[in-house]
């Protein structure tokens, strides 16, 4: 949604209570006054609401960050100069894009990894930027802490710091912004059959098992007071040990 469409949906609303607010106040001011009120409860209803529906495949701002250092720096040197309109006509150089605006030559430099940048980054920038005469130099980076602010402060160039959440909602815009890598994944594991199990369970090769089970079963037999107990698992051994034989291959 664009900022001239969130422009005309406020002012179509605004009108819609006004209207009605007209017809039931009694004054003007009162009418104006409780439709304002209404139009903001209404769009703050409708922004929460909306963001909730928004997609939650969108990276982060945070994440944004961690996938460009992992992907290095000649993804992020393609990515930006994809960025850059073609009328500023963007070259890539060593570790940026340098482009033409308003007469007056720029140039965007990137440098995300897992740390902050440092002064040997800036450096490097610094002298890439005296090499091509730029005269005007964009840092693409996580936020810097203040010994580099303090030394770009004292170069004889002009630096701009872009927050990686401009750098977000710009690539966001423009319709660059990478996907959220997503794990595959696994399938769950489908439920056997009653028949699959029947026929692991009642193979013929078990049937020697079953058999020495109902022999065992059967001495036991001879010796226990408990000749019922015994007689019954005597009796399910050997079914099952006939099951196994009887089963077809």
């Amino acid at each position: 949604m664009t900022r001239f469409d969130k422009i005309i949906i406020s002012i179509s609303v605004f009108a819609f209570c006004l209207v009605w607010s007209v017809y039931l106040a009694d004054s003007i001011v009162a009418a104006v006054f409780i439709s304002l009120l209404v139009t903001i409860l209404i769009l703050s209803v409708g922004l929460h609401l909306l963001n909730r529906r928004e997609d939650k495949s969108r990276i982060s701002v945070s994440e944004m960050e961690n996938l460009l250092a992992l992907y290095g720096q000649e993804y992020q040197i393609n990515l930006l100069k994809r960025a850059i309109p073609d009328y500023f006509k963007p070259e890539t150089i060593e570790n940026g894009v340098i482009f033409t605006r308003n007469c007056k030559k720029a140039g965007a430099f990137i440098n995300y990894k897992y740390s902050s940048l440092g002064l040997e980054d800036l450096a490097r920038i610094y002298r890439t930027a005296k090499k091509h005469e730029v005269e005007k130099i964009y840092v693409l980076a996580r936020p810097s802490p203040r010994n580099v602010l303090v030394l770009a402060a004292s170069l004889d160039a002009e630096f701009v710091f872009v927050a990686s959440r401009q750098f977000h909602k710009y690539l966001y815009k423009q319709n660059l912004l990478m996907d959220k890598p997503r794990k595959k994944k696994k399938p769950k594991p489908q439920r056997p059959k009653f028949r699959e199990v029947l026929s692991e369970i009642f193979q013929r090769k078990r049937a020697k098992y079953f058999f020495f089970c109902a022999l065992t079963l059967g001495l036991y037999l001879i010796f226990t007071p408990y000749k019922v107990y015994y007689l019954v698992m005597v009796s399910l051994s050997l079914a099952l040990a006939v099951a196994c034989v009887a089963r077809r291959a």
